[in-house]
């Protein structure tokens, strides 16, 4: 059994945000950006094995473990994006990505954001593509974890994730059709889903103003199919309905 005494401390480092306009006639603008993020500190812990005969518990513990930590964190990243008129649209690498989810493993180059939108004269706009869903805090997050994931697993959401949507905007009201990745959701583990499927549900609302920034969102979705209860025993065709308030 491991026994941590001492956990990673580590210091953050970033390159600095770069961004280089490539071609801009008014209309139509193409741009590049990227920023490239790492870590590195020192863990120290102790390999231990623990003993129980019912009434004692006793450790013995082995040498110190110790050992150097780097990488490069999954936040970092390069893109492009274009402006074409009304259509706009973004395409960016990131250094640890499921470009479609239940593939690709840890440590996998893949996009982050790839999606085009259309912007009508009303000021409403229509995207198709992966980006972040309107339950996504990434902007409250990150003040607190330099991390791509923010609060996940801190107290966030499983729904705020970047996926596959249609999306669409008016007045800073957002409502989405979302790609459900049934994997990083809060289920139980040996569910499987059924015949029927409901597309994730959202809905979200924005206000800016010098001083206040405000988001409010909700998600749905629906599943049927069967899943193993702690006894053992097996339920079939269980409706589950699952949702997300944010704000």
């Amino acid at each position: 059994m491991r026994k941590v005494l001492l956990t990673l401390i580590a210091v953050l480092m970033a390159v600095p945000a770069f961004a280089v306009e490539v071609y801009n006639n008014g209309e139509n603008a193409v741009g590049i950006y990227g920023t490239f993020r790492g870590y590195m500190g020192y863990g120290l812990g102790t390999n231990g094995t623990s003993t129980n005969d019912g009434t004692t518990s006793t450790t013995v513990n082995s040498p110190n473990v110790h050992n150097m930590m780097y990488g490069l964190q999954n936040n970092s990243r390069i893109g492009v994006n274009i402006k074409i008129g009304q259509f706009t649209s973004q395409a960016e690498l990131g250094a640890n990505e499921k470009t479609f989810y239940l593939t690709g493993t840890a440590n996998t180059l893949g996009l982050r954001q790839m999606w085009g939108a259309w912007t009508f004269n009303n000021g409403s706009r229509l995207l198709f593509g992966k980006t972040a869903t309107p339950t996504s805090m990434a902007g409250f997050s990150a003040d607190f974890y330099d991390l791509d994931g923010g609060l996940k697993g801190y107290g966030g959401n499983a729904t705020s994730t970047r996926r596959f949507q249609i999306q669409y905007t008016i007045k800073g009201i957002t409502l989405a059709l979302i790609e459900d990745d049934i994997l990083s959701a809060a289920l139980p583990t040996t569910f499987t889903s059924g015949g029927k499927y409901t597309p994730r549900g959202s809905i979200g609302y924005d206000y800016k103003s010098d001083s206040l920034t405000v988001r409010v969102a909700a998600t749905y979705t629906a599943r049927n199919g069967t899943y193993t209860k702690a006894d053992g025993t097996t339920q079939a065709w269980t409706n589950l309905h699952a949702f997300g308030i944010v704000a």
